[in-house]
């Protein structure tokens, strides 16, 4: 990798981004846009109005929103950690009794607000979602998630964090939730 591209990469891996610009043009991007892939001289924001207020506007193709937004952020590692492996993420899901399944490469885990599917094969991990307090009525269609994660406990960790907002949110609005 040249140093700009090690640069970049870092840009895009930084916990507290969600929206991405590169020096020169007018247009931000999510994680996903295929756009990115051709970019450099990367610059990250954590919320949209960020973007916006240094100038930048939305990508018509990836079309980024506020619900990107990062809400609290999760310190990630550049590499992964030494001998991290599928025990240790079953173990770190018992601790919290979220329910999971290993069906290699595809890591599964449940928990009261949530179904997520973690791509453990890939580098960085693929995670996939779907959300029961927003969509209650879907159970089998999962989003891929926008950020990126190089370690299991780090996913794991964002998995945790982001399904007690959502167990609290749904607390207060008082949805009920499908029996899975």
């Amino acid at each position: 990798m040249s140093h700009q591209e090690r640069k970049d990469f870092l840009v895009l891996t930084q916990p507290g981004n969600a929206y991405w610009a590169a020096k020169g043009y007018t247009l931000f991007h999510i994680r996903n846009c295929p756009t990115l892939d051709k970019l450099s001289h990367l610059r990250g924001f954590a919320k949209y109005n960020d973007a916006v207020h240094a100038g930048y506007t939305p990508c018509k193709q990836c079309k980024p929103t506020p619900k990107y937004d990062i809400k609290a952020s999760i310190p990630i590692f550049s590499e992964e950690r030494e001998n991290e492996s599928i025990e240790q993420l079953d173990e770190l899901c018992e601790s919290w009794h979220f329910t999971h399944q290993f069906d290699a490469p595809m890591y599964l885990i449940e928990t009261p607000v949530g179904k997520w599917k973690l791509n453990t094969a890939s580098r960085p991990v693929d995670v996939f979602h779907i959300n029961l307090v927003k969509t209650p009525d879907n159970t089998s269609q999962f989003h891929k998630q926008h950020r990126l994660f190089i370690s299991l406990a780090d996913t794991f960790e964002y998995i945790r964090r982001h399904d007690h907002l959502l167990m609290r949110e749904q607390r207060q609005s008082g949805i009920e939730l499908p029996t899975l």
